[in-house]
């Protein structure tokens, strides 16, 4: 071969089929290690010019960096941070607790692996602990008691923290929040946290979907629950949480898993003395009026809460009432439906729109739905007690109302605001309603947000919590 058809070879080195990724050189600039879309990493040697070996990562490899001492590199392989040896290319143990794709690496100059993941987190490593020696970043799920006491919050990593508002300081560190991705999923959700009123007991979970965006299938689907005292869970459900709940005195917790394209509705009940665990699935069912169509089965309940105190326990629903899809935006009433009863309860007062976002309050004896009017229900007599004027907080085609909840004499909803009309949620504020008249009665001013930004208001409605980039912003509610 001449050396013109050796260059030429050169010349057309394949790296990787698809885009490459990332590019890291070694301290000597005698080799170079790139990543690509077709889930391989390699190192090439720069003076022989060719591949000294290949190490199959199965995702997208966004981030590389050689460490310090130079015989081990840092790849970002989708939630992990993969170690290899930069000599034989061999798989080291890998580095885990984020709850995204790595998309950062670096080496401080003391040695130190600094990683930054879709998470929204920054971590910090020991290399020798091989474990996260600090984590930094936004909140990404948090739960409040209804005293207003106890804090658990994960920042998207593998940990749930419990903090002592009251004492300011951390009463426990829980690990194993997190699901393990397949090389199929396309889709993470940390879905709901609970905490119990003494803080006892943690709950949390989420899923992983793997296939396309159309959900072809459910990967996992989990809600772990934790005593504060233990740093590892004690019971897994194997269910994604679109509510949590503690009863009263902490011996029970409910769990409703909604449903997707291959799972019902499901409501799971847990008897945390004993761990007897039940679950119970109530959907619609019903056929059309001329009977043409087949059966038609809903997926469930469009909003729900869940009540203790009641005859029974039950789910507070915003039903469909047996509508098919495309008849759902028909009014339908809200009821309390028995949590393992095949037939739903009686309706409460008038019919709303099954789109209403729905609050029940911590003594659970006050209900609110919003759907462009306040409506407060009193649970107890099953029967409307307010209905508020027409208003419209949002006022902005680029806003919606995340969450909804009852603090005290109050309905608070958080909206969150596109500002910039470019598809990233990146501003909040906080709408307020009074309980005894329906009217809107105050906002605050817009503040940064996250698109995954949580409100939390304790029982009395003196404060309200906002998670946000720089963490928690705590805002005071004046008295009534």
């Amino acid at each position: 071969m001449c050396s013109s058809d050796l260059a030429a070879q050169r010349a057309g080195w394949l790296a990787h089929p698809g885009e490459i990724e990332a590019l890291a050189f070694a301290r000597d600039g005698r080799s170079l290690v790139s990543s690509g879309n077709d889930g391989t990493i390699k190192r090439w040697n720069l003076t022989a010019h060719n591949v000294a070996w290949t190490n199959i990562c199965g995702a997208a490899a966004n981030a590389l960096a050689f460490e310090a001492s130079g015989a081990a590199i840092d790849a970002g392989c989708g939630w992990v941070v993969r170690r290899i040896d930069a000599r034989t290319g061999k798989t080291l143990p890998s580095l885990r607790g984020h709850g995204g794709d790595v998309d950062a690496l670096a080496i401080t100059a003391r040695g130190r692996l600094l990683s930054a993941a879709e998470d929204g987190t920054l971590k910090s490593w020991d290399l020798i602990r091989r474990d996260a020696a600090a984590t930094y970043g936004a909140i990404a799920t948090a739960a409040l008691t209804p005293n207003g006491r106890w804090l658990t919050y994960g920042r998207g990593d593998d940990e749930l923290r419990v903090l002592d508002l009251k004492a300011d300081r951390e009463r426990a560190i829980l690990g194993g929040n997190l699901l393990l991705p397949t090389l199929g999923s396309y889709s993470y959700s940390r879905a709901a946290v609970a905490i119990s009123d003494d803080a006892d007991y943690v709950a949390a979970g989420g899923y992983v979907t793997e296939g396309f965006i159309d959900h072809t299938g459910i990967a996992k689907g989990v809600t772990r629950v934790w005593r504060a005292t233990n740093a590892h869970a004690f019971r897994t459900i194997q269910a994604a949480p679109g509510i949590v709940r503690f009863g009263p005195s902490d011996r029970a917790l409910v769990v409703r898993s909604p449903a997707m394209s291959d799972t019902p509705d499901t409501t799971w009940t847990l008897d945390l003395s004993t761990g007897r665990l039940k679950a119970w699935i109530a959907q619609w069912s019903t056929k059309r009026a001329d009977g043409f169509f087949p059966t038609c089965r809903l997926a469930g309940f469009d909003a729900s809460a869940i009540a203790f105190t009641l005859p029974r326990p039950s789910l507070l629903v915003v039903s469909s009432d047996g509508v098919c899809p495309d008849e759902s935006s028909a009014k339908q009433p809200l009821r309390l439906w028995p949590i393992g009863s095949r037939a739903a309860g009686a309706p409460l007062g008038p019919a709303i729109s099954p789109q209403a976002s729905l609050a029940l309050s911590a003594d659970e004896r006050t209900a609110a739905t919003f759907d462009g009017r306040l409506d407060v229900w009193n649970v107890r007599s099953h029967r409307l007690a307010v209905s508020g004027p027409v208003t419209n907080p949002l006022g902005d085609p680029y806003a919606h109302m995340t969450e909804f909840t009852i603090g005290g004499s109050r309905a608070l909803g958080l909206v969150l605001y596109d500002s910039t009309h470019t598809g990233i949620i990146d501003r909040y504020e906080i709408v307020v309603w009074d309980l005894h008249t329906g009217k809107l009665i105050a906002r605050t001013p817009r503040r940064v947000a996250l698109e995954r930004s949580h409100l939390l208001v304790p029982a009395d409605g003196t404060r309200a919590y906002v998670s946000s980039p720089a963490g928690l912003d705590v805002w005071t509610l004046a008295p009534p």
